[in-house]
C-alpha cells in the first residue's frame, strides 16, 4: 500500500527529466540502502 501511495503522491519525474517509473525505482533503491546503513 505504501509504494502505491508514494507513486501517486509524486507526479512525473519530468521536472528532473527522468521518467516517472525510473525515478521511483531510484528513490526506492537509495531508500533501502540508507535504511540498511542505519540498521548496521
Amino acid at each position: 500500500m505504501l509504494p502505491t501511495c508514494c507513486a501517486r503522491l509524486f507526479p512525473g519525474g519530468s521536472i528532473t527529466g527522468a521518467p516517472k517509473v525510473r525515478a521511483m525505482e531510484i528513490i526506492d533503491e537509495t531508500g533501502a540502502a540508507a535504511t540498511q546503513r542505519l540498521v548496521r
